[in-house]
Formats: C-alpha cells, sequence, structure tokens
C-alpha cells in the first residue's frame, strides 16, 4: 500500500455513518492522511479556514468515479464517501474490506 503515480492505494473496511442519512465510507490509513494533506498544500486547497474536501478520482476493486475525501477529526484522517452506485455494481456492503486508489483532482 502506498503511493503509485502520484496517487494511494489502500485497503480499508467499508462503514455506515451513524448520523443523518445513509453515509457509507472507506477511512484512509493515518500514515497516508499526511500524503492527502500535502496534495492539499501542493494544489493551493489548505486555506486559512482549515480542511477542505479534496476532490480526488477513486477507484474501488476496478470502479471508477469522482468525490471528494473530507477530514475527520476522530480518526486523524481522511474519509472516501462510496456512493450506492459504486456499491451496489460492485455488489459490496458495510463490513467488508476494499482495495482502493486515488488521485488529486486539481
Amino acid at each position: 500500500m502506498g503511493e503509485e503515480e502520484q496517487g494511494i492505494q489502500f485497503k480499508a473496511v467499508l462503514w455506515k455513518y451513524q448520523g443523518k442519512g445513509a453515509w457509507y465510507f472507506l477511512t484512509l490509513p493515518v500514515d497516508l492522511a499526511l500524503i492527502v494533506r500535502a496534495w492539499s498544500v501542493d494544489g493551493g486547497l489548505f486555506g486559512r479556514s482549515g480542511f477542505r474536501p479534496i476532490k480526488v478520482r477513486a477507484q474501488i476493486e476496478g470502479q471508477e468515479f469522482q468525490t471528494a475525501l473530507f477530514f475527520d477529526k476522530s480518526s486523524k484522517s481522511y474519509l472516501l464517501p462510496v456512493k450506492k452506485s459504486v456499491r451496489t455494481e460492485l455488489g459490496v456492503s458495510e463490513g467488508q474490506e476494499c482495495l482502493a486508489n486515488i488521485n488529486p483532482l486539481y
């Protein structure tokens, strides 16, 4: 797991947000959060107001889509939202481990 052509490859377990809505996420490993933060600085996306969403091209098990990463204070890392259409296409559900690739979209 690690950097790959400016991108990051990682494995994470799909989980469902317990608040309002039916959001599903993969949490990036904390060690990779520093690389993502560098993308935001290099891409001019890190402002004085703090962490902002970082637009990415994501791929999970070969299914490609665009989304944004969000910083999560509790995990001290970034969350990758996984759309319903992607989950349905792949047949993945909460609790399953997924292989993901992300690349920044500047």
